[in-house]
């Protein structure tokens, strides 16, 4: 399945959750599926709290996170979200919904 990964654009680069946790993006922030994924063990190497970004982006669960995304098989939240769609005019980058101006 190709993925058009958002995370992956220079201007989403990843996200950071008040807790402290960093994650690819919000989609894989605001859902339970990506931290059930790595497991509580992994998750841990993912907090600010406790290690620099560098050490993050560095880490065994960074590592794991990017090549689930570019594997043959994503969690759902990557699929739903940053599946490789043609784009035409009239939808929305964001949601995929149909979207026209009125006058």
């Amino acid at each position: 399945m190709k993925l058009d990964p958002e995370c992956f654009k220079p201007s989403n680069l990843f996200f950071l959750k008040a807790s402290g946790h960093v994650y690819p993006c919000c989609y894989t922030a605001s859902s339970p599926i990506m931290a059930n994924w790595l497991g509580k063990e992994l998750v841990t190497q993912l907090n600010v709290n406790e290690y620099t970004l560098t050490e993050i982006t560095h880490s065994e669960a960074w590592d794991k996170m990017l090549k689930m995304i570019t594997s043959d098989e994503p969690i759902h939240t990557c699929i739903e979200f940053c599946v490789k769609r043609d784009k035409r005019p009239e939808q929305d980058a964001v949601n995929n919904l149909k979207t026209q101006l009125k006058t």
